[in-house]
C-alpha cells in the first residue's frame, strides 16, 4: 500500500462547476478578442496626426530670413521639394479620406466574420498608407528641414563675429 493520500472521485457538481468556469473564461477571451469598427477610427486618427508637422514646415519655407539668406541653389531646391511635398500631401489626404469612407458611420463590435475580415482589410490599407507616407513625405520633410537648418546656422555664424567685434570695440 502506498503512503499517498487516497484521491476522492470528483462529484458531478465539481465537474459542472469547473466546466462552467472554463466556459466563462473562454467567453471572456472571445469578448476581449472581438474586433471593433472603432479600432479603424483610432487608426484613422493616428494617420491624420502625421500631418501635424506639415504646416510648421510650410511656414518655415515662407520665412523671409530663409528667402533672403538662401543661395540660389538652396532656393531652387526648397521650391522644388516644397511643391513636390505639397502635391504629395494632397494625394495622401485624398487617399486617407477614401479609406475612411470604407468604415464611415460604423462603430462597435462586429457581428460576423465577414465584417471582421472587412475591418482587417481596411486596417491593412491604413497600415500601407502609413508606410507609404513614411517613405514619401518624411524624407522630403527631413531634407527641407535640414536645408533650412543649414541656412539658419550659416546666418547665425555670420552674425556671431559681428557681435563679438562690437563687444571688442565697445571695450576699447
Amino acid at each position: 500500500m502506498s503512503n499517498q493520500p487516497e484521491r476522492r472521485k470528483p462529484y458531478n457538481r465539481d465537474i459542472t462547476a469547473r466546466n462552467k468556469a472554463k466556459e466563462r473564461e473562454r467567453a471572456q477571451r472571445r469578448e476581449d478578442e472581438k474586433i471593433s469598427w472603432d479600432e479603424l477610427t483610432g487608426l484613422h486618427g493616428a494617420c491624420s496626426a502625421l500631418f501635424s508637422g506639415i504646416p510648421d514646415l510650410a511656414m518655415a519655407l515662407r520665412n523671409p530670413l530663409v528667402a533672403e539668406h538662401a543661395t540660389a541653389e538652396e532656393k531652387g531646391e526648397l521650391v522644388r521639394r516644397g511643391k513636390s511635398m505639397t502635391r504629395d500631401v494632397q494625394d495622401f489626404k485624398a487617399k486617407l479620406a477614401e479609406i475612411a469612407t470604407k468604415h464611415e458611420g460604423k462603430s462597435g463590435p462586429v457581428s460576423d466574420d465577414l465584417q471582421g475580415l472587412e475591418i482587417m482589410s481596411v486596417g491593412l490599407e491604413y497600415n500601407e498608407w502609413q508606410e507609404s507616407f513614411n517613405r514619401v513625405i518624411i524624407p522630403t520633410a527631413n531634407d527641407i528641414t535640414e536645408t533650412i537648418a543649414n541656412i539658419v546656422e550659416r546666418v547665425e555664424k555670420s552674425m556671431t563675429p559681428a557681435t563679438e567685434e562690437t563687444k571688442e570695440n565697445d571695450a576699447t
